[in-house]
């Protein structure tokens, strides 16, 4: 899902190759990027660079309480010390700042379609819709886009929901909602303006994590991104977006259970969630304190996968970890026993191209970088 600067879906490149595209990834306490060259005959990764966030901004309102001007400066001085060298940017859209669904339509044509949605979004967006961008796709398999000029999308809201006669045998379809706050949209805008960055395109999580499923197309995979301050899981089927839900329970929540059920120091305890596996030869924890601190992740992973289950009588067979939770002490371990899935760690590095002083350092972090990296293969994968 995207938003680029016209209504012509054909994908705009820069003009001479090879083509660079820069990944951002705000996450709750800290800001992921890479950079990629398409050179043709190999995609290789330039440049990347984590920056954590000052401590006072590590909430999911930092986007409302820091100054834009704050943001700048970290994020220039990130893109100058990393050495980037593109110009244009793809950028995610927070999880907590957008609305998403899937409802059941009429299988009708997509003018008729438009009518029906924006109706009904009308009935379940909980926020004005004057202030929000709806997009939607069918079956929640392409991506469309939205022009980042100020158009009026709220339009035919209360007409009532369109029908065709044509549509009484077709059976209905699925269709993904979403509705974004122009604000937020702006903000992006300010934000690349400011930084002297074309922003080309924004995308929900979702929609760019899904090529990380590239070569499952016949599986439905749960992909579980645990940021610091929230859990974000996201079920796609053959490839298409079949839910999206925030879970307000992250990594720093698992670092203080640790704490309390252990004699660690906060540090230690830190790394065992967070942290490289190399420095944990010398630990020994109970295993029941690793299940205690990421019980609520599993036990909400274990709910929306049985329902989701139930309703579409298509099993989960895989789930893929991602984020700075994904390589916790023991976890694919557990994940496996208490989800009965195939576990995996993601890897978006795969087809990459890596310097070899990149390849060292990057290697074993993967599940951070898996979101910036997909956002950078927004224009490689149309």
């Amino acid at each position: 899902m995207c938003i680029r600067d016209s209504f012509n879906s054909t994908p705009v490149f820069l003009s001479n190759p090879p083509r660079s595209f820069i990944g951002l990834d705000i996450g709750t306490s800290a800001i992921k990027m890479v950079e990629i060259i398409d050179r043709g005959k190999r995609t290789d990764l330039s440049a990347f660079s984590y920056t954590k966030l000052p401590e006072p901004y590590t909430v999911p309102s930092a986007f409302s309480t820091m100054n834009l001007d704050d943001w700048t400066h970290i994020i220039k001085d990130a893109l100058d010390k990393g050495q980037f060298s593109s110009d244009i940017v793809i950028a995610s859209l927070p999880n907590s700042t957008v609305f998403t669904t899937t409802i059941t339509q009429p299988n009708i044509s997509d003018n008729e379609l438009e009518q029906s949605v924006r109706f009904a979004a009308s009935r379940i967006v909980p926020t004005n819709l004057e202030e929000m961008t709806i997009i939607w796709s069918k079956e929640g398999k392409t991506e469309p886009l939205i022009p980042l000029t100020d158009t009026d999308n709220t339009a035919n809201t209360k007409t009532g929901p369109a029908t065709n006669e044509d549509s009484q045998s077709a059976p209905p379809i699925s269709v993904f909602v979403a509705a974004i706050p122009k604000s937020i949209i702006a903000w992006y805008q300010d934000l690349a303006s400011r930084l002297d960055l074309e922003l080309s395109a924004l995308e929900l999580s979702s929609f760019s994590l899904r090529r990380l499923t590239t070569g499952n197309a016949k599986s439905t995979i749960l992909l579980c991104d645990i940021d610091t301050l929230e859990t974000t899981f996201h079920i796609i089927n053959r490839g298409a977006i079949e839910l999206t839900y925030l879970h307000d329970y992250g990594s720093q929540n698992c670092v203080s259970s640790l704490i309390n059920t252990t004699n660690l120091d906060p540090n230690t305890a830190k790394d065992l969630i967070t942290g490289s596996k190399k420095h944990r030869l010398n630990y020994s924890i109970p295993q029941a304190s690793i299940n205690i601190a990421f019980e609520p992740i599993l036990k909400e992973a274990k709910r929306i996968s049985d329902k989701f289950e139930q309703l579409n009588q298509k099993p989960i067979s895989q789930t893929m970890l991602l984020g700075q939770g994904a390589q916790a002490y023991s976890l694919r371990t557990l994940w496996a026993q208490k989800m009965n899935h195939q576990t995996t760690l993601a890897n978006p590095w795969r087809g990459l191209s890596l310097a070899p002083q990149l390849d060292e350092r990057l290697k074993n972090q993967g599940p951070l970088f898996a979101q910036a990296v997909c956002l950078a293969q927004h224009h490689l994968t149309m």
